[in-house]
């Protein structure tokens, strides 16, 4: 098998660090002309009868120039309701702009990406009541919300093998533009930049005919201040996040499983002058979970969905998360050119505080149509 099967998804993964960037799976380089049109649903209910609802229209375009640059587009228009609020929040995500280049043997790819502001981000006070439910990240919401500023995203990553290892290291800078967040005030808001460095590797380990493909990575993300109306007001803590995969080959079977963990330091608050806050109130993330693909025919396959994630509470006693979720889909070729993706899951769990926790549960439907033009 070609050195590139290893390197190029390992270049991709890294490159791709901060996910705002990275659309779909970071499965490999694509060269080809291609668009995907999809419908998604997920909805979260509450033993204490509030529910929390979000549609998604994620349209995204892939343009290869050549064997070496890539340029796709995304945006992801989205429909989300809370029944506490008597606002919702409808309309135009930010359009996500990105480049991609491989270079020098395909072992040093280039990435610049541009969030263009076209979401509303000025909200009003029962939007952002829905707007605040969507970031919790334990339900895991595709769009937590519709807009900000004007970014730009630029990364490198290198990857070489090193015995039967291929090893690559990567660095992405997050340069955040500011937006008003208001829509009763002309206060500006701008978040602080990002910085990555990632470091990860990938193995084969053939089983006789079968075949097993390990895969890491680490990520450190360092963030600048956020200044609201000229004053620093907030400092996210530096985050770092490491991540397992393994891909498990067999004839005509293929099961994908991953374990990752998020774990970050204490937040700075202030006015003017930040501090670190007393008691950290980032808790330790443990995600982990699995897909199989199960072929009936020549056509269609069978897919089976588990993802599990148990978020410790943090040092105030609050924001702890176990959640389960399992479910299915289809993988349907209708032709040469056309791909219909489809899946259900059901989740069920529940959200950890001071006084006690709060029973959940969930439901997700989604569907894709991707076209190779």
């Amino acid at each position: 098998m070609r050195l590139k099967y290893f390197i190029i998804p390992l270049l991709v993964l890294l490159a791709l660090s901060d996910i705002s960037f990275a659309q779909g799976e970071a499965g490999g380089f694509l060269r080809r002309n291609e668009m995907s049109v999809g419908a998604s649903f997920r909805t979260w209910s509450s033993a204490n009868n509030e529910r929390i609802s979000e549609w998604i229209l994620p349209v995204v375009y892939i343009l290869p120039l050549n064997n070496r640059l890539t340029f796709d587009l995304m945006n992801a228009p989205t429909f989300a309701s809370l029944n506490t609020a008597s606002a919702g929040l409808r309309g135009l995500t930010d359009t996500r702009i990105r480049a991609s280049y491989l270079m020098m043997e395909e072992k040093l790819l280039l990435t610049a990406g541009l969030s263009l502001p076209t979401g509303n981000s000025r909200l009003e006070a029962e939007e952002w009541v829905v707007a605040s439910a969507l970031s919790m990240n334990a339900l895991d919401f595709a769009v937590p919300s519709l807009g900000q500023g004007l970014d730009l995203k630029l990364s490198a990553a290198y990857a070489q093998q090193v015995g039967g290892i291929v090893l690559g290291g990567g660095f992405g800078y997050l340069r955040k533009g500011s937006f008003k967040p208001f829509a009763e005030n002309e206060y500006d808001y701008n978040p602080g930049d990002e910085i990555t460095f990632s470091l990860g590797g990938d193995k084969n380990i053939p089983f006789g005919i079968n075949n097993l493909r390990i895969s890491g990575d680490m990520t450190y993300t360092i963030y600048g201040n956020d200044v609201f109306n000229n004053q620093e007001v907030f400092r996210s803590g530096n985050k770092l996040l490491l991540e397992v995969r393994s891909l498990y080959k067999s004839q005509p079977y293929n099961l994908l499983l991953y374990l990752r963990n998020r774990s970050k330091g204490k937040n700075q608050r202030g006015l003017g002058s930040l501090a670190d806050e007393a008691l950290n109130s980032n808790g330790n993330q443990l995600e982990t979970g699995g897909i199989g693909y199960f072929p009936l025919n020549d056509r269609l396959q069978v897919k089976a969905l588990l993802d599990g994630r148990i978020y410790s509470r943090n040092e105030d006693k609050s924001n702890g998360a176990a959640i389960l979720g399992i479910g299915s889909g289809l993988v349907y070729t209708l032709s040469e050119r056309m791909l219909l993706d489809s899946q259900l899951k059901f989740l069920k769990g529940s959200l950890k505080n001071k006084s006690g926790s709060l029973g959940v549960t969930g439901f997700e439907i989604g569907a894709s149509l991707q076209f190779k033009l």
